[in-house]
């Protein structure tokens, strides 16, 4: 119990904490490619087509150390969906989806602690601009495969507040034969919110997308020649019988 008293003073002292009704407005962007006509390849497509230029707003419901609760809404173009997240920021349990982790993770703590095993650690710190504010964040780049879904992703948190401040992400979809069959790049960026107040711009900071974008797209070519090695090895089996 004095352990734990002392964990939730360190974090109230060392970081603005967020409180019930603070908000974060974030911009949402994807961009995709397929010359494919499967059916699930043209659902994946309407939801791209769904989120690309919308606004989704975070809110805080609930926020008690460790333990929080947030709300998203996102006005699609489609219709509005409202989501609910809680859990534990430090351990991610049951589902807080990456939209906030603890303050003050340090290069090489794990994002959660549950997902310590993944790997998932912060890889680096440093003052970028988010919602017009230069901000301590802190970064990580992870991949991860799903039903022949290979998802590559950069993120960025707020260090003070733990809250999500970008995240680019690219998705391959792949058939049963390992064939590309799309393609596509979303991002989400915080654009307004109460949680901290506007500074001047810099504009020598402002560039993370493209360095998010980089790192992804090495992780994919890292992918792709596993993949071309598989296949390869594949073929080799075949032509051996």
């Amino acid at each position: 119990m004095v352990i734990a008293s002392a964990e939730v003073l360190l974090f109230q002292i060392g970081s603005s904490v967020p409180r019930e009704g603070d908000w974060a407005v974030y911009s949402v962007h994807a961009v995709w490619h397929s010359s494919a006509t499967d059916e699930k390849v043209q659902e994946a497509i309407e939801y791209y087509e769904d989120i690309d230029d919308t606004n989704w707003t975070l809110t805080i419901q609930k926020f008690d150390y460790p333990e929080a609760a947030i709300s998203i809404v996102e006005p699609l173009k489609n219709g509005t969906n409202s989501k609910s997240y809680e859990g534990n920021v430090e351990t991610g349990d049951p589902d807080l989806s990456m939209w906030i982790v603890s303050a003050n993770l340090s290069e090489g703590e794990p994002i959660y602690r549950h997902e310590a095993d993944l790997n998932i650690t912060i890889k680096s710190e440093e003052p970028y601009e988010f919602a017009n504010a230069i901000r301590d964040v802190v970064y990580t780049n992870f991949n991860r495969t799903e039903s022949n879904v290979i998802s590559h992703f950069g993120v960025f948190w707020d260090r003070e507040t733990g809250i999500l401040s970008g995240m680019s992400t690219i998705l391959e979809y792949y058939d049963e034969d390992s064939n590309l069959m799309l393609t596509a790049k979303v991002d989400i960026v915080i654009v307004e919110t109460n949680l901290w107040t506007k500074t001047a711009p810099r504009q020598d900071k402002t560039i993370w997308p493209t360095i998010v974008t980089l790192i992804v797209l090495l992780s994919i070519l890292v992918v792709a020649v596993v993949l071309f090695r598989k296949r390869k090895r594949k073929r080799k089996v075949g032509l051996r019988r």
